[in-house]
């Protein structure tokens, strides 16, 4: 891509995204911990998620149970708790392992045993997210294991799995896929010190954006994350997508 940087990219570099991280863990470490997104539910002044998205209209209501309904064209997640694999051949790959469902505690191992069944070329993914730390294992065996990541047409990759995306050798999403971020998950803690807070929180960050930068996408492509709620989900446009680099090829 080439000529002036777009409107949505202007500011959005990796200094302005640790501005706005630091910003956050002032605002929030105090009383709030990172945590797994499947068991909450919100409430939001976003459209309602059954509207079509439109450039600048992105951003909508999030509960990753599946309801109510999720943008038109979305495959409604699986139930249940964890990671559901399968193996099949898409994408032009003959042996992927497909993940679909949330991110649960213990799914990085899980994901690392599942390696061991079979040749993969590839995972193929569908899931609302979860954990994060477990993602970012899972992604870091993606890319040690040299496979390539896929999405597929209706199926999304939202929240924390991205950063298994990001693991890609290759990152084959189709544009009618849905990519999705927001503001991670934070509930109330008692149990630990606003100072040791504050160090989790710029712990996590520091590793995910360095992981980022690391697999050969735009670090800047966190801010849109930063700035939408976690009770809302910000899909990137396939243009986005491509920007961003979060995406090495873009399928119809």
């Amino acid at each position: 891509m080439s000529g002036a940087a777009s409107p949505a990219r202007r500011g959005l570099t990796a200094r302005n995204v640790l501005a706005v991280l630091l910003g956050l863990e002032v605002a929030l470490a105090g009383a709030m911990v990172w945590l797994d997104i499947s068991s909450l539910e919100f409430g939001s002044g976003a459209p309602g998620r059954a509207a079509p998205l439109e450039p600048g209209d992105q951003r909508r209501p999030w509960r990753p149970e599946g309801a109510p309904a999720p943008p038109p064209g979305m495959t409604a997640f699986p139930e249940g708790e964890g990671l559901v694999f399968e193996t099949r051949a898409a994408g032009g790959f003959e042996t992927v392992l497909r993940l679909s469902g949330p991110i649960a505690p213990g799914d990085a191992a899980r994901f690392a045993a599942a390696l061991t069944d079979a040749p993969y070329q590839a995972v193929m993914l569908h899931s609302p997210g979860g954990v994060l730390g477990e993602a970012l294992e899972i992604g870091r065996a993606v890319r040690a294991a040299g496979l390539a990541a896929l999405v597929a047409e209706g199926e999304a990759c939202v929240s924390a799995c991205p950063t298994v995306l990001f693991g890609g050798t290759e990152r084959i999403v189709s544009r009618g896929a849905f990519i999705g971020m927001h503001q991670s998950v934070l509930i109330d803690v008692t149990m630990i010190t606003t100072r040791t807070a504050v160090a989790e929180v710029q712990r996590l960050q520091g590793e995910i954006i360095a992981f980022t930068r690391e697999m050969g996408v735009d670090p800047g492509v966190h801010a849109f994350a930063l700035r939408t709620p976690a009770a809302e989900v910000y899909y990137l446009l396939p243009e986005e997508i491509e920007e961003y680099r979060v995406a090495t090829r873009l399928t119809d």
